[in-house]
């Protein structure tokens, strides 16, 4: 038998177990109704809670907050929840609590009472931090069914021996090329995982939705799902970022990594996404701290000037809001036609107005002639340039004006450290992957890492959940190719800040201006 063959029966035969561990339809139904405590079908759910039995909508009293996404329950505030999971609710023993009261096993009719009229096997009144609720008969049913799996069954994409992850790249336009190569990275990272024994003997399999034709929410969904990926890392869906968000929450699907430019307030506060470094939004956050300076920044006045565009509407109203914040006196927002930047009569005019610091949003064109102009008219205010904006015209930055013009970086070359290169360069030389896009293959690889990290501290019991939950806990995780990487339940960007450079008119390297800006 061929390589191959046996390769294709070894992936195959890890996709039926998959496809068996997955609820059934009506498991899904009462899944959603833990979680969430609200009916699928749009009917009304609703909890009774306490000595006056309040009302209040089930999605108030979800089950799901008090006994965990395992049924476990983990005692909070002197109130202990109680193990759900229908081992401990069936045992042929009973049940005796903490409080001293005892019930037979459950049944699926006693189950029932206890969440319809919040009585036991006994006839005991239930905890008084336990609601009852009412619901149609068949949201109960499925509830049921689901309690029988609750804590048993596996998410989606794991099995004993294989977890599959997930990739979303472009695979036409002008994309197309930088999207194969965050692919080949990964495919190569994985399958060296893989050959070292995987994460507790759980073996790598990357599947990939590639963007032909377009990628749509449905299409990214029906992949997710027909996939059955456990998890994403590194997606690059420049035409679907804004609605990524939404989606990942719905299918409960973490994303590590992602590879975008414009990450929107919604995005970088999702519980299911998380990122490396910052974008624009923080690296503008960064160089309105660094010019605020150390006594603050009463007195000075700060004007951000970009594209007329949505996107960077949403972007420079966060940062205005920061500015004040931080104590401008004024925080001028003004806009120019996309693709009709006139320099010669902004600098004119941002000079008569005698502006001191400049947030610029232009493309890398619209900054070289910005900075030609402004040097031209012996215009030299505070510069401030976000990195992921300025990409090559940061070669062009005139001589007189080097002094002048502070950019952000949420990484530097000196983050990369020389075993963690050699490390990434053998990676590259060992499966022959191309390097015309190393920042892109750089930061899938960075991704791909952080997410095994947390595999790792997740243990062999893995889930979405607890996956999420040790990320969430990581603190100062060195990657050796970025700064130190950081989440809690409030962060969701690994590397929170950034570097603020100028050029060094004498060398032509960067120099910095101090140390690293946080924004926290």
């Amino acid at each position: 038998m061929s390589l191959k063959l046996i390769l294709a029966l070894v992936f195959a035969t890890a996709s039926l177990l998959m496809a068996a561990q997955q609820l059934t339809p009506l498991e899904q139904h009462g899944k959603h109704i833990y979680t969430k405590t609200t009916s699928p079908s749009g009917k009304e759910i609703t909890a009774f809670i306490g000595i006056a039995s309040t009302e209040a909508p089930g999605s108030v009293m979800a089950c799901v907050n008090c006994h965990g996404p395992d049924g476990q329950g983990r005692p909070e505030a002197g109130i202990d929840p109680g193990n759900i999971t229908w081992k401990v609710l069936s045992r042929s023993y009973g049940v005796r609590h903490a409080s001293g009261r005892e019930h037979p096993p459950y049944t699926d009719e006693t189950l029932a009472r206890a969440i319809v009229k919040g009585i036991d096997p006994a006839g005991n009144k239930l905890n008084l931090a336990m609601p009852h609720y009412t619901m149609p008969e068949e949201d109960l049913s499925a509830l049921i069914a689901y309690l029988r799996k609750l804590g048993t069954e596996m998410d989606p994409g794991l099995s004993e021996s294989h977890i599959r992850i997930g990739t979303i790249v472009p695979s036409e336009g002008p994309s197309a090329d930088l999207g194969s190569a965050i692919e080949s990275t990964l495919q190569a990272y994985f399958a060296e995982m893989s050959e070292q024994g995987g994460v507790y003997s759980r073996r790598f399999e990357l599947v990939v939705a590639r963007g032909k034709g377009g990628l749509t929410r449905d299409r990214v969904s029906k992949f997710l799902k027909e996939q059955n990926v456990f998890a994403l890392v590194s997606t690059f869906t420049p035409e679907l970022d804004s609605e990524m968000t939404d989606l990942l929450e719905e299918e409960t699907v973490p994303l590590v990594g992602p590879f975008t430019l414009f990450p929107t307030a919604e995005m970088s506060l999702n519980r299911f996404v998380f990122y490396v470094l910052s974008g624009l939004r923080e690296q503008a956050k960064a160089l309105v701290n660094f010019a605020s300076g150390d006594g603050g920044a009463a007195g000075k006045r700060l004007t951000l000037l970009h594209p007329e565009r949505t996107d960077l509407d949403e972007i420079t109203a966060a940062v205005k809001e920061h500015g004040e914040q931080k104590g401008w006196d004024a925080v001028e927002v003004l806009r120019y036609p996309v693709g009709k930047f006139e320099a010669k009569s902004w600098v004119q005019r941002l000079k008569a107005e005698d502006v001191g610091h400049l947030l610029f949003f232009g493309v890398e064109s619209e900054t070289v002639s910005l900075l030609r102009e402004a040097e031209s008219a012996g215009w030299a205010p505070a510069f401030l340039l976000p990195g992921v904006l300025l990409g090559q015209a940061v070669n062009a930055i005139p001589p007189s004006l080097r002094e002048r013009a502070f950019i952000a970086y949420p990484s530097l070359p000196e983050d990369r450290k020389e075993t963690s290169l050699r490390e990434f360069k053998a990676l590259i030389d060992k499966h022959k992957l191309p390097t015309r896009h190393l920042g892109a293959q750089l930061s899938a690889y960075v991704a791909a890492q952080i997410l095994v990290e947390g595999l790792r501290r997740s243990g062999k019991e893995l889930s979405r959940e607890r996956f999420i939950a040790m990320l969430e806990k990581m603190y100062r995780f060195d990657t050796g190719l970025t700064p130190l990487i950081s989440y809690d339940p409030n962060r969701r960007i690994g590397a929170l800040g950034s570097y603020i450079v100028v050029i060094d008119s004498r060398n032509d390297s960067f120099k910095y201006t101090g140390r690293w800006v946080g924004i926290e």
